[in-house]
């Protein structure tokens, strides 16, 4: 069962869903203690703002509100779930869920962050935001409480949620669904920059030969001058003064001796 504890600090930013998370939950009446279900959802992929689970037929937002279930209910976009806690904060979520028939169902729901205390689960202890909703099914006029735990720092997913309606007053059905297990997802690899070569690289020739204390590459005929410290490429028959553009950037072929092409430094 959900266990609440001691007040909790700031545990950090909010982490994303990954491919290949994997959340287990099970859904306990809370009015005659028994376990109704137990269910697995793994991400498949994220594409835009839609988070995919198992084969793609059960679809959140990306931070874990309902878009398509598998047996067809749809939601249009809402924010029960938000990208920022903050203790105090308050918003509101009203959205139409669609029913597989067809019918339609209209919902509203003021929330707040009503605390940060840490809670244990099946699936182990958590620092988290306890999120308090009041709202109604505007059709039927039944009130509808929710109490949420999250930890988005450590998991994008749901911890907790205990759910109770009342019509008239009176408690017509209460669940808790709560976290059994998580396995942590993938991280994308990070993207390799390219290798770019300069833009005044010369011609490679497959003659070029080093000289020079420091090292630089040349090609045949071209002079060799020593100005202000510095070894600089010259042109046959030029003046001292006459430098090639390229100075600091001559090269050899890759063919050479094992040799790799290699700058000259200051």
């Amino acid at each position: 069962m959900c266990v609440p504890g001691k007040v909790a600090p700031y545990g950090g930013p909010a982490v994303p869903f990954l491919p290949g998370e994997r959340y287990t939950y099970r859904t306990v009446d809370l009015l005659s203690q028994a376990e109704k279900t137990r269910t697995t959802d793994r991400v498949l992929d994220i594409v835009g703002d839609e988070v995919r689970f198992n084969d793609g037929n059960k679809v959140s937002d990306l931070f874990g509100n309902n878009v398509r279930a598998p047996d067809g209910k749809r939601w249009t976009p809402y924010q029960f779930f938000i990208n920022d806690y903050a203790l105090g904060k308050r918003w509101r979520a009203q959205f139409i869920i669609t029913q597989p028939d067809g019918a339609t169902v209209g919902v509203r729901f003021d929330l707040r962050v009503a605390a940060r205390e840490r809670i244990t689960l099946p699936a182990g202890t958590f620092d988290s935001y306890r999120i308090e909703a009041r709202g109604s099914d505007l059709a039927s006029g039944a009130q509808l409480e929710r109490s949420a735990w999250v930890a988005p720092e450590r998991m994008r997913g749901l911890l907790a949620m205990e759910s109770v309606v009342r019509k008239s007053g009176t408690v017509v059905s209460a669940e808790r669904v709560e976290l059994t297990e998580h396995v942590a997802g993938v991280s994308p690899a990070p993207a390799r920059a390219m290798a770019t070569e300069p833009v005044d690289k010369p011609p490679l020739s497959p003659l070029a030969y080093r000289v020079g204390r420091l090292g630089e590459w040349r090609r045949p005929g071209s002079g060799l001058g020593r100005r202000r410290g510095k070894w600089t490429g010259r042109r046959p028959g030029a003046a001292a003064g006459a430098h090639a553009s390229h100075a600091t950037h001559t090269w050899t072929h890759p063919l050479l001796a094992g040799a790799h092409p290699a700058a000259a430094g200051p």
